[in-house]
């Protein structure tokens, strides 16, 4: 009996002299924390919009006359669905399709769009839609004209007094446009536009290099985001008490 209780404290010893292994486990169970590469990245500075006094806020005026608010209403429902003889009556029989080419009439501009051949495959329908979609703004002064969108008015134009070549200025059409620098959206993002008008310098498919009117900055922007002055669109005039597309034409 003492033998076998010598035995036990023999081995009771022996165990309390082993160091411990649960130091060295919860030792290598701490992985090594690894730099965060996250931190060490370069933050970009905090975009501020570009100042400028040239800029078209988005407006749609049509609702100031109710003639022309109810004639917009009936283009809706007409270009939703693509009534070919509801909206041929709602163009004037000298309807401009091209200034510079002299394309005048009712024939011609249903020529252009292709109107007379598979007038359901049109782009008109799209393009019409989308254009009174964005808002409409007086044309001139006397409110005797209206046209769609709102960033084509020539009496806003001739009050922002702006001296560019409209083959070569655009409208951002959003709140806010990011400006890299290079055509690439991975690039330095260099500025920020809301609204305002710009120099197009150069346009290659996504991308369309830009310049600000003061100069002060340039680069590159979606083309998606902006509206060239020159794009064709429809000019609305009250004739005879009938509102009527007088022409839907580029600046040409």
């Amino acid at each position: 009996m003492q033998k076998i209780i010598f035995s036990i404290i023999l081995l009771l010893i022996y165990a309390c002299s082993e160091p411990s292994p649960k130091k060295d486990s919860m030792k290598a169970e701490i992985p090594e924390q690894k730099q965060n590469p996250v931190e060490n990245k370069e933050e970009e500075p905090e975009l501020i919009v570009h100042a400028s006094k040239f800029r078209i806020l988005p407006i749609d005026q049509s609702s100031e006359d109710q003639s022309l608010k109810f004639f917009v209403s009936k283009l809706r429902k007409i270009v939703r669905q693509k009534n070919l003889n509801e909206f041929i009556s709602c163009l004037d029989t000298g309807i401009v399709s091209s200034y510079g080419g002299g394309e005048y009439g009712i024939p011609t501009f249903k020529t252009t769009w292709g109107l007379n051949k598979n007038p359901q495959k049109s782009g008109i329908w799209k393009l019409l839609g989308r254009y009174i979609s964005m808002g409409g703004a007086w044309d001139d002064a006397k409110k005797e004209r209206f046209c769609f969108p709102y960033m084509q008015s020539n009496l806003i134009y001739s009050q922002l007094n702006l001296d560019l070549d409209c083959y070569f200025m655009v409208t951002c059409m959003e709140s806010q446009v990011i400006i890299y620098k290079e055509a690439d959206l991975h690039s330095k993002k260099i500025g920020l536009l809301s609204y305002e008008i710009v120099n197009a310098t150069k346009v290659s498919g996504e991308f369309t290099q830009i310049e600000t009117v003061d100069k002060t900055i340039s680069g590159y922007v979606l083309t998606k985001q902006l509206f060239r002055c020159s794009n064709g669109h429809p000019v609305l005039e009250k004739i005879n008490d009938e509102w009527k597309i007088i022409s839907f034409a580029p600046y040409d």
